[in-house]
């Protein structure tokens, strides 16, 4: 169980690509992703951009009535990738810190399919649930099989002695956006 920080809502931080070249139906999915956690009370921590797929989760999260906090690096001030009308932008140094920022803010960890950035905020979440220096609930989003490569990697890993502990202690993988309320529910996180 991931441990609640006093009466603070809940929150999940997402992780997904910045491309606005991914198919339409990740665009449609992560619509239903948001629209979900906005309607379920709960809070939203992204990367903190306007473009991709995580532009399209702030702005159907915002559309929702959710609330949604970004975490950006410096680097990204002066190109137009920002996105502005957050409930929250925290702008940071690096790429570091906005991981530890992420680790720390958020109560939960959602890896929907992405790129490097986020396979990198993956592997980090995982990192730091193996060595235990992190309870808190990872759950990887699925859809279409975009995970398979990289969960096939972890067995390879694991079958090689590489990993020693089980992956179902590490995370949860779900095929659709309606099945994460469910595992929400079951780590406390919303009703």
């Amino acid at each position: 169980m991931s441990p609640r920080r006093g009466l603070a809502k809940p929150s999940v931080c997402v992780f997904c690509s910045a491309s606005d070249q991914v198919s339409p139906f990740f665009f449609a999915e992560i619509e239903v992703l948001g629209k979900l956690l906005a309607e379920a009370g709960i809070e939203v921590w992204y990367g903190g951009a306007s473009v991709g797929l995580m532009g399209r989760l702030a702005d159907t999260v915002l559309q929702y009535g959710g609330v949604i906090r970004g975490i950006m690096p410096r680097v990204f001030e002066d190109r137009e990738v920002i996105h502005r009308g957050l409930t929250d932008l925290l702008m940071v140094d690096s790429l570091m810190e906005r991981k530890q920022l992420m680790l720390e803010k958020a109560d939960a960890f959602l890896a929907f399919p992405g790129g490097v950035g986020t396979l990198d905020e993956l592997m980090e979440v995982l990192a730091h649930r193996q060595l235990g220096l992190t309870s808190k609930p990872l759950i990887i989003l699925n859809i279409l099989d975009f995970w398979r490569s990289f969960l096939e990697s972890l067995v390879e890993m694991q079958q090689q002695k590489m990993i020693s502990m089980g992956f179902e202690e590490l995370f949860d993988v779900v095929d659709q956006p309606q099945q994460v309320l469910g595992l929400l529910r079951n780590y406390r996180l919303t009703e």
